[in-house]
This record gives C-alpha cells, sequence and structure tokens, in this order.
C-alpha cells in the first residue's frame, strides 16, 4: 500500500506498492520568488536585514506545513518548534521593488538535538545575496520542556499505525 500526500495535513492511501511506503508529493526544496516592498526597506532603499530574517522564517513555516510539521499540525500533538539559532551570511542587500528568490530546505539534525534548516536568497539574476543555516528545537508547550528528535518519529510512526500503514500483525 502506498500512502500519497493530499493537502496539507492528509494523507490518503493508494492500493499500489508495498506496505508501509510513505511518498510525499511535496518537493525537499522551497523556491519562492518574494518582492521587496517599501516598508521593508531603509532609508537607502534596501531590504532590511530584519525583513529578510522574516521572509526566511515564513518560508521556512509554509514549507514546514507542506511537509506534514506545520504549526497546525505540530500543536495538535502538543509539539512546537523554537528557533534556537540563525547564522545568516549577507553577501549584498536587494532594492526596493526586486524580485528575489528564496529557496529553503531542512538539512537534517545536529548534535542530537536541533534541526537544522538551510536557506539561499539569489537576485533575478541569480547572483547570491544571502546564505543562511538555522537550528530548530522541538518542545513540548505544556511541560515547558525541550524533545528530543525522536521524539518527531515516534510521533509519526504512531499516527501512521493509527492509519493502518504499518501492519505490526505479521
Amino acid at each position: 500500500m502506498r500512502i500519497k500526500r493530499a493537502g496539507a495535513s492528509r494523507w490518503k492511501r493508494s492500493s499500489t506498492g508495498s506496505a508501509g511506503k510513505l511518498l510525499m508529493a511535496v518537493d525537499p526544496v522551497l523556491t519562492e520568488e518574494v518582492r521587496v516592498s517599501a516598508h521593508q526597506c531603509d532609508f537607502r532603499l534596501r531590504w532590511k536585514p530584519a525583513a529578510m530574517f522574516l521572509a526566511m522564517i515564513d518560508a521556512a513555516s509554509r514549507h514546514a506545513e507542506a511537509l506534514g510539521f506545520g504549526f497546525e499540525s505540530m500543536h495538535a500533538n502538543d509539539m512546537a518548534w523554537v528557533l534556537s539559532r540563525l547564522r545568516v551570511h549577507f553577501h549584498a542587500f536587494p532594492g526596493m521593488g526586486e524580485t528575489v528568490r528564496l529557496q529553503t530546505w531542512p538539512r537534517g539534525v545536529q548534535q542530537r538535538l536541533f534541526f537544522t534548516r538551510d536557506f539561499l536568497l539569489n537576485d533575478a539574476q541569480g547572483r547570491p545575496l544571502a546564505s543562511a543555516t538555522s537550528a530548530w528545537t522541538l518542545i513540548y508547550p505544556s511541560q515547558r520542556r525541550i524533545l528530543p528528535p525522536q521524539a518527531l518519529v515516534e510521533d509519526r510512526y504512531r499516527r501512521f499505525r493509527s492509519m493502518g500503514v504499518f501492519n505490526d500483525e505479521r
């Protein structure tokens, strides 16, 4: 049985394939075009670093939602993401009205605690504007404690098992 992504947080089953295989119809790299607005610029009409940060965080949030790990699905399981670190290397600042190509993708787990995500911002000609790496921590809001990354894997396993994806009765 194959599971295919059907919407923001729904999975649908198809009868082809082997049991337990998950196929996501979501690209592992999110690419967006962002237009620099006047209210996001400084007095020199250049994109403010804070506006770049917000664009990156918004893109990360949309991508996490598409991957099934967004605010709503995490909140339903009493989990939340907390931005722990953000390291940015600025190469240039685009001006008001320019279009920026923003790419983001999850990179993996670092130091057995942080989920890392990378960002790349280019101008319309493909020249680099900024590159960044963020580290996110998974927390249990009701208990106010940090959760290890395997808690997310265990939660997904329980959810998929309740949907009948895994057949443990072999």
